[in-house]
């Protein structure tokens, strides 16, 4: 369906109020099947806490979001693939119009847990993968931000700081096996610990930016078989997600084959989640027409059932970051916001009247 409309911007939580900011005419393609179906330079580093164990902090009274200190995803230390070893671990801010803190070298990955106030009791979850190229996490704007914006929504999210190594130790290519076992032990942790968080347990989905939705299409189509040995009683629950959500994606086609790359195994993908995929067609990082491969091979091995791909005309690469979409840290490039920034007002229309998750 081609849908042309003129809308006035909704408030998108957090401190960007965007209703002050009308936009123009665009368009929106979307392609459906039942109901249609991815940094700068360092200022300073800063250093958190991590617990071994799910911990509850007290509710911030008028905040949307309740969070909660890191938890240790492999309280005994992660799997060892045999990788060189990482570097110390470094908390930095970019530079430019809207500082963003992002993580490099992260060898010891956590969750960090922003449960939804006064969320109903059918709310989802949402695992949250920041992206950054496997190279470095950019973990405030496409981590923290979008669990916050979620929180306002009444979706729980959990923050996955999954492990990334210096570029000149890892080749470009697919991602190190190191993540995909982060991903699984991430839906295992929070589906194990559903009842401490007070969170559904058949409502666990995954929502990755970039290279974290390439981690999330690797999650979708190898979620049957664990990644790594079953360590403890959290590998006995379910790594595979209820959903999955992917944001201007990146690294999913062979650009030779004109096909996604075989280590994301889409062609055995048939028990793939149902999946939202949203791409602005500028983008000149990853070429929309990926996420285009990418669904119709879902569709073909029949994974494209109560799926949705939207693709809009303008927001390039990385607009939950680059000031595309913000109010406070406006691109000068766009007199309007563009209508791709209303992703997550659409991925959550779509689990509500697709996946009837929410009420």
């Amino acid at each position: 369906m081609r849908r042309y409309d003129t809308i006035d911007r909704i408030d998108l939580g957090g401190e960007e109020d965007r209703a002050t900011r009308r936009r123009a005419v665009a368009t929106t393609f979307v392609l459906s099947t039942v109901a249609v179906f991815a940094l700068g330079a360092v200022i300073h580093s800063r250093v958190g806490s991590v617990t071994e164990a799910p911990l509850l902090l007290p509710q911030q009274k008028g905040k949307s979001s309740h969070e909660h200190g890191e938890v240790a995803l492999f309280p005994n230390g992660a799997p060892d693939n045999g990788d060189p070893p990482c570097g110390p671990e470094v908390a930095e801010k970019t530079l430019g119009r809207r500082p963003l803190l992002v993580y490099r070298e992260v060898s010891s990955p956590t969750l960090k847990p922003f449960l939804a106030r006064d969320a109903p009791e059918d709310a989802p979850t949402v695992v949250v993968f920041p992206g950054g190229g496997f190279k470095l996490l950019a973990i405030e704007g496409e981590g923290y931000d979008i669990a916050r914006r979620l929180n306002a929504r009444g979706v729980h999210a959990f923050v996955l700081k999954y492990r990334v190594r210096n570029p000149l130790l890892r080749p470009d290519g697919p991602p190190n096996l190191d993540t995909l076992q982060d991903a699984q032990r991430a839906v295992s942790f929070v589906r194990h610990n559903a009842r401490t968080y007070g969170i559904d347990d058949a409502k666990i989905g995954v929502c990755g930016f970039s290279a974290g939705g390439t981690l999330a299409a690797l999650l979708s189509a190898n979620a049957k078989t664990r990644a790594y040995d079953a360590l403890d009683d959290v590998d006995d629950a379910s790594p595979r997600p209820d959903f999955a959500i992917m944001v201007y994606p990146g690294n999913l086609v062979d650009f030779k084959l004109m096909e996604p790359y075989s280590y994301l195994r889409i062609n055995n993908a048939s028990g793939a989640p149902p999946t939202f995929v949203a791409h602005a067609a500028d983008d000149r990082v990853q070429p929309y027409f990926q996420s285009v491969i990418y669904f119709n091979h879902l569709v073909a091995v029949g994974a494209g059932t109560k799926a949705q791909l939207v693709i809009e005309g303008t927001g390039n690469h990385g607009f939950e970051t680059n000031s595309v979409c913000s109010t406070v840290y406006p691109d000068s490039s766009y007199t309007t916001i563009p209508q791709i920034c209303d992703w997550m007002d659409n991925a959550i229309s779509w689990m509500k009247s697709t996946l009837v998750i929410m009420h």
